[in-house]
């Protein structure tokens, strides 16, 4: 059981470690929503969306 325990932290520490964001600025299209797509054939994954704020930062996580 203590092995089991121990795996599932580890992997879980694994898992949160590989998180990425993507940060950025696009001046001209502030106020406009982004969004993050995964493709996988013919299918579409939205990963993740964001409105740009009034200076046009955004950040995707």
């Amino acid at each position: 059981m203590k092995k089991l325990l121990v795996a599932l932290i580890t992997l879980s520490t694994a898992l949160a470690a590989n998180a990425q964001s993507l940060k950025g600025q696009l001046k001209n299209h502030a106020g406009q929503t982004i969004s993050l797509t995964g493709f996988q054939y013919y299918n579409t994954n939205i990963l993740a969306n964001s409105t740009l704020d009034s200076l046009g930062f955004f950040s995707l996580s």
